[in-house]
């Protein structure tokens, strides 16, 4: 931007007190992280008080997001940080059958990860509508092959606590100085340096930063928040797609399960273009594959931002009892001490 330092530190300053936040955005699958979903027909916090003690306990460090929607029918959809291995998934299903607790959609584990764009029309910038039609052109052309490789690449890399921590602090605030991140885990600056750029940096962990804004900071009043459930037996086409929507401004977030191409999308549409939408997702149904499409209620809507570790995508076994932050603490304490 051609702007001192000085001066982009004050308007983000500015911007982070007005309530908009930076949260680093990076490859979860690159660290051997997915994200499992999971969809309920009763509200979150009943589905909580049913799990067993331990388990109920262990949830809180794990959600990354949920939300619940309030059309055509109810549905709380909560998102978890789990290791890469479909063991876990077993394991979390049959806990919640012994909890007599019924699942409205098939759970999965999303192994692919896609991130929109930051919306800046929320700075107050003019509006826009976008160009459904195009858009649908663009899905007519030849497939990106490049693209879509991309993002089926898996490349699973083993860090150590130290770089899982310093992930967490940038998942928290991707602005977050390294001066204060050696302070919190009393090493020295030049150590976190080391790390920043030989294990993530060199690596390319990071996609970037991205600006997460409030949910009490929303337009609500002119848009509507639409989430896509649904599967597609052609992987290569979904991913197409997503290629191409994900540079929609009302496009959101997008998560695939590539082992047997279930997905969530979500979007941000004003009121003024529901028909467009609708019209536009009816189109391209041979690339949404079998899908079902859910209103959300921005109220309900939780983000959470949490501190994790980073599995092996070998491991088997996942202890329920174990709170994540007491591994955490006890293996930071015995690297301290090495």
């Amino acid at each position: 931007m051609n702007e001192p330092i000085s001066r982009i530190r004050r308007k983000i300053s500015k911007l982070y007190n007005l309530g908009y936040g930076f949260k680093g955005d990076f490859d979860l699958r690159r660290i051997g992280l997915s994200t499992l979903v999971l969809g309920f027909n009763e509200p979150i916090d009943d589905v909580i008080k049913k799990l067993p003690r331990n388990l109920s306990q262990y949830l809180p460090f794990l959600r990354r997001w949920q939300g619940e929607t309030f059309s055509p029918k109810h549905l709380s959809i909560a998102l978890m940080y789990i290791p890469y291995n479909y063991d876990v998934l077993a394991n979390a299903y049959g806990i919640l059958e012994k909890a007599n607790i019924s699942l409205e959609i098939k759970p999965f584990i999303a192994d692919i990860s896609i991130i929109g764009k930051p919306r800046t029309k929320y700075f107050g910038l003019p509006d826009y509508l976008t160009n459904w039609e195009l858009l649908y052109n663009d899905l007519k052309k030849e497939e990106d092959e490049e693209n879509i490789k991309e993002i089926l690449k898996i490349d699973p890399i083993n860090l150590d606590l130290i770089d899982v921590l310093i992930l967490a602090s940038y998942q928290k605030d991707a602005f977050t100085p390294v001066s204060k991140i050696a302070s919190h885990l009393k090493l020295s600056i030049s150590k976190i340096n080391r790390h920043l750029k030989t294990h993530i940096e060199k690596r390319k962990i990071f996609n970037g930063c991205s600006i997460k804004q409030l949910i009490s900071k929303l337009d609500i009043q002119n848009r509507i928040m639409m989430l896509l459930i649904g599967k597609n037996e052609d992987l290569s086409t979904l991913l197409e797609f997503i290629s191409i929507v994900k540079n929609s401004p009302e496009f959101y977030s997008a998560l695939v399960d590539s082992n047997n191409n279930m997905y969530m999308m979500l979007f941000s549409i004003m009121f003024s273009e529901i028909d467009l939408f609708s019209k536009f997702i009816k189109n391209v149904k041979e690339y949404l594959g079998e899908y079902n499409i859910f209103i959300l209620n921005p109220s309900t809507i939780k983000s959470y931002t949490i501190p994790f570790l980073a599995y092996n995508r070998e491991i088997k076994n996942w202890d329920f009892k174990i709170s994540v932050i007491d591994i955490m603490k006890e293996k930071l304490e015995a690297l301290l001490k090495a």
